[in-house]
């Protein structure tokens, strides 16, 4: 019976541990559209592509751009944008051939996106909040070009 309960301490005790070395994705206060990161577009996913990260596995987008919200310094037609694989590890998943709103961060020349960042699917977005996502004087429409897939 005393060795029993041992073994139950013992048992609590190591995974009390484990969880305290446990890391998730964990996000602040949800934004309410792209303007508080480095930037902000629409557009539609071309390709999915798996790609190993310098510390986790990634997931690279090439999107091709219809509208950006917030741009970018060189603002480009089509950019890809990488994300975690996972969403433990804050991770989006997009799928292709849908539309979004995409915004993040740049790291260097590569753009990046999180679950923290406002990234949506465009058809989830009520009509009075897409008319909220422009971010001042960097917003600029692109005109419309068939993407080829």
């Amino acid at each position: 019976m005393e060795r029993s309960i041992k073994l139950i301490f013992l048992a609590v005790g190591f995974l009390a541990g484990c969880f305290g070395y446990t890391h998730a994705c964990s996000c602040g206060q949800w934004p309410e559209n792209g303007c508080q990161s480095d930037y902000s577009l629409r557009g539609v996913v071309l390709t999915v592509r798996n790609v190993n990260g310098p510390f986790v596995q990634e997931r690279e987008y090439l999107v091709y751009v219809q509208r950006y919200y917030k741009a970018i310094p060189r603002r480009r037609r089509f950019v890809r944008i990488r994300s975690a694989r996972h969403s433990a590890t804050c991770g989006v998943q997009l799928q292709r051939g849908r539309r979004y709103v995409i915004s993040g961060s740049v790291d260097g020349r590569r753009l990046r996106t999180n679950l923290c960042a406002y990234t949506k699917a465009w058809d989830s977005i009520p009509y009075w909040q897409q008319q909220n996502l422009y971010c001042g004087p960097g917003a600029l429409d692109l005109p419309l070009l068939a993407p080829s897939t």
